[in-house]
């Protein structure tokens, strides 16, 4: 039961599907749950549904709804959507199956139909929530440092604001390469935080983010020569101190939006020193086109290949409830978290699989314990119903069989031929 509009109308609903969204831009106080047309759903070949269990909030969100960044900054016709918040999500598919993914909007909401090629398997050592906190993070920083920065071993790397998701992400890219990381923060306790995750950096990798110094400190430290690439979410004069950071052949990798959409000056002097300036959209791979759908799918495998081999792991996160929206953009606008902002979407959950009692057999009994072994590392309960068409012999077996494999409560009912799954996320 949530307290979402339908028809204009606001007051408590009781749906399967709804979304967040803000009804006044500037106005974090009118973010209300809305109710989803995907009750409506039909499944295209490229999309299905999938229950969200968690969905982080991430800069693009907060800046949209704070009215901080304008629609047109948005690729693609994202702005024509009525909903524009919601990137990334963690939850089950209607199999049961665990998943992570990114969509190009709406994701902060109960379901999402998302496309299985923007998906991954959460690893069995995962909790959806550690598993929420992958995506857009690690998706951005190895589009950026891998894919458009062509970041190699032994190379310097400066990443600004290196405590938040894709901040920790890049560190972790950048140190599996043999890079030398310097990286900037807002805070004391951040500083402290990022030394005791990352061994490797010490006082001199750090320089502040609150102001322009680290532009002293990194020319200081890499004896005024620069590094070689730059992961840049600063704005304006950050932005034009850290352009003078950069090496002799630099990149530097803009993954902020709001001078990108004020057109801001950068001098084209900077270009005399053979430097790449590239803009970093990740949301603008959902594009549909043939570039943009092939560089999407690279993401993806590098993800995967990071969760293969140890590379990728979860960050730490800050867990707001589903009705605690306003307080968790609030938060993460102060700039004061370390890592990732997270809604709780699937508090308590209701669904139902449909199963052919018919059938009965060894192989059906050894699927019902299968679901219920994936429900208890939720905390699930799984009630297995039999209806009274089947015969008592065959219920009687069936019965003997769960019993072999499963620890499930089984009982007898009229007409009702389904197994009720209960649980928490």
């Amino acid at each position: 039961m949530l307290n979402c509009l339908r028809n204009a109308d606001h007051g408590k609903v009781e749906t399967k599907h709804a979304y967040l969204n803000i009804l006044t831009r500037g106005d974090l106080s009118t973010l209300v749950w809305v109710d989803s047309p995907l009750k409506y759903f039909k499944q295209p070949a490229d999309s299905i549904l999938c229950q969200v269990y968690y969905a982080p909030l991430n800069f693009r969100d907060v800046m949209l709804a704070s009215g901080k960044l304008p629609l047109d900054a948005l690729p693609g016709d994202l702005a024509l959507q009525d909903c524009i918040l919601g990137l990334e999500f963690s939850g089950r598919l209607e199999n049961g199956q665990r998943v992570m993914g990114l969509v190009p909007a709406r994701g902060l909401a109960t379901t999402v139909a998302a496309n299985p090629n923007f998906m991954w398997d959460v690893p069995d050592d995962w909790s959806l929530e550690e598993a929420s906190t992958v995506p857009v993070a690690y998706s951005t920083a190895y589009y950026a440092l891998i894919m458009r920065g062509h970041l190699r071993k032994g190379e310097r790397v400066l990443i600004h604001s290196g405590s938040g998701g894709v901040g920790q992400a890049a560190i972790v890219i950048a140190l599996s390469l043999g890079c030398e990381v310097f990286t900037s923060v807002g805070s004391t306790e951040k500083r402290e935080f990022l030394k005791k995750r990352f061994n490797e950096l010490q006082d001199r990798n750090f320089c502040n983010s609150r102001d322009t110094s680290f532009e002293q400190h990194i020319l200081n430290a890499t004896n005024g020569e620069g590094v070689d690439v730059i992961l840049n979410s600063l704005a304006e004069e950050k932005l034009k101190a850290t352009l003078n950071c950069l090496a002799q052949h630099g990149r530097f990798l803009e993954i902020g939006k709001y001078d990108l959409s004020n057109n801001t000056p950068l001098g084209m002097a900077i270009f005399l020193k053979n430097i790449s300036f590239y803009g970093i959209l990740l949301d603008a791979l959902f594009d549909y086109k043939s570039y943009s759908l092939q560089a999407m799918k690279e993401v993806v495998q590098l993800v995967r290949d990071g969760i293969a081999n140890g590379t990728v792991k979860p960050l730490n996160s800050f867990l707001y409830d589903s009705d605690q929206a306003e307080q968790a953009f609030r938060f993460m606008a102060s700039g004061k978290h370390i890592g990732k902002v997270i809604l709780k979407i699937a508090i308590l959950v209701c669904s139902r699989l449909a199963l052919q009692v018919c059938k009965l057999s060894e192989n059906l009994s050894r699927q019902v314990c299968k679901c219920e072994t994936s429900l208890q590392q939720v905390n699930a309960s799984l009630e297995v119903t039999i209806g009274r068409t089947c015969s008592k012999p065959a219920a009687s077996l069936h019965c003997k069989l769960i019993a072999n494999y499963s620890k499930s409560r089984v009982r007898t009912q009229p007409r009702i031929e389904l197994a009720t799954y209960l649980f928490e996320s």
